[in-house]
This record gives C-alpha cells, sequence and structure tokens, in this order.
C-alpha cells in the first residue's frame, strides 16, 4: 500500500459556495514602468552574465541564490506599483458593505497596505506578529463590524486560520507554488462561509508577473493531474524560478 492513496476532495465532503478565480491587469504608472525597465535591463545583464553550468549541483546553487534574488527584485516593483489600484478597489469593496482580505509576501507592501487603509479598522499578520495576538487579530476581523480589512502575509497567515467574515481576497503579488494561494484563499473559502468567494490575482501589465501566472496555473494542473491519476508520465519539476530562467534565456539568445 506505499505508493496509494485515499484522496477526498473539498468539494466530495462540504458542501459549500462556488469559488470564483480572477486575473485583474494593472497598467503600470510611468514612474514605476521605468523603475521596472531598469531592474529588468539589470536582470537581463546578470544573465547573460551567468549562464547556466553544465554541473546540475551548480545549477541549482545559481538558482536557489542569486537568480531568486534577482527575480525577487523584479516581483517587488510590481508589486509595489500595484498598490494604489488595490487600495482604491478595496475601498470600492468596503463601500458595498463587504469585508476584503489582501495578501501579499513583502513587508514593505503589507505596511503601505495598511496605512492605505486603517481607516476602515484595519487589522492582519505578519511574519512578526505574536502567536496570541494573531488569535485576537483574526476574531477582531470576523466579530467586529468596524474592522473592515484584513492584510496578511501569505505565508504566515495563509494557513490555520479562519477569515469567512469576508467574501474576497485580493492577492497584491504571487509565490512560487500554487498550493500556497490555494491555502491562503481557503482562509475564506472553508465551513462556516455563506457566500461566493471571489478571488483576484493583481498582474502587472507587460511584467514578469504574466509569465509567472501562466506558469503557476501550468503547475497547478500537472499537480491536479498527477494526483488524481489522470498523468501517469514521471516528470521533473525545475521549478517556476529555473523556468523563467531557460525562458529569458532563449529570449536573449533569439
Amino acid at each position: 500500500l506505499t505508493p496509494v492513496f485515499l484522496r477526498r476532495e473539498k468539494n466530495e465532503v462540504l458542501d459549500l459556495p462556488a469559488k470564483l478565480v480572477s486575473r485583474i491587469s494593472v497598467e503600470m504608472e510611468k514612474s514605476w514602468a521605468d523603475k521596472y525597465a531598469r531592474a529588468w535591463d539589470d536582470y537581463l545583464e546578470w544573465l547573460k552574465n551567468n549562464p547556466p553550468e553544465d554541473d546540475p549541483n551548480k545549477i541549482e546553487r545559481v538558482i536557489m541564490a542569486r537568480q531568486l534574488v534577482e527575480l525577487q527584485k523584479l516581483k517587488q516593483v510590481c508589486s509595489h506599483a500595484k498598490l494604489e489600484r488595490i487600495v482604491e478597489d478595496a475601498e470600492n469593496i468596503i463601500e458595498q458593505g463587504d469585508k476584503v482580505v489582501i495578501f501579499t509576501q513583502y513587508t514593505k507592501t503589507l505596511v503601505d497596505l495598511w496605512n492605505g487603509l486603517k481607516k476602515f479598522g484595519a487589522t492582519g499578520i505578519s511574519g512578526a506578529t505574536p502567536s496570541e495576538q494573531r488569535t485576537a487579530n483574526v476574531d477582531k476581523f470576523q466579530s467586529d463590524p468596524k474592522c473592515r480589512v484584513f492584510i496578511g502575509n501569505t505565508k504566515a497567515a495563509g494557513v490555520g486560520i479562519t477569515l469567512t467574515a469576508a467574501s474576497k481576497v485580493i492577492f497584491a503579488d504571487m509565490l512560487w507554488s500554487p498550493a500556497e494561494h490555494e491555502q491562503a484563499a481557503d482562509r475564506l473559502h472553508r465551513i462556516g462561509q455563506n457566500e461566493m468567494v471571489n478571488v483576484y490575482y493583481y498582474i502587472a501589465k507587460d511584467t514578469i508577473e504574466e509569465e509567472i501566472a501562466q506558469l503557476l496555473e501550468a503547475k497547478a494542473k500537472l499537480i491536479e493531474a498527477l494526483i488524481s491519476g489522470t498523468q501517469t508520465k514521471r516528470i521533473k519539476d525545475h521549478g517556476i524560478a529555473n523556468q523563467l530562467m531557460k525562458l529569458h534565456l532563449k529570449k536573449l539568445s533569439t
């Protein structure tokens, strides 16, 4: 029985409302677009000077170290460039009488979102939030009608809590794993939720985020196929960062 497991999907054991996932394309203002262009040029220059090695172990070290650092620079620019639009859309959701949850992986984005939305009684969880305060902040969001916004670090607040007081969740940026997004969105889509859950991914137009979103979607489909048994061929997963590097190197060569 070692290679066998029993899988029961959520929709088979729970009677939950639907979950609708949408992508929101955001055009960056010129100042942010210029900043992104400079970061992109620096990234391409680094790729030219640091091609992958034939040694698999060395490839792994390059990807997990400097490659991720360079990609994070691009991702951070995209995250910060969307702040004004996200705050504006969150305000519209609140004005319609709803609560909203916002996830981000970056501390600066989290702080800026809180500053922009604190007038709505914003609370949340970051990596630095003490465990006892986590519970208090979640309870406040769940029960206090004046607390309209929950802003969480995607990893720190993406598991182990319930945020069913809201039915709308915004991802200000994306991690490298589709499962982490799924877990975070399911803080709302769980027992106690009575409304359809709307999940919004904000994607900076004409940036690396569009590529990441496509690769995350493809990876999610592959994982589902493997688990469901419709994909039987063994496939080595080189990781999204590795795939991006190969894609960008190909673009440079052409």
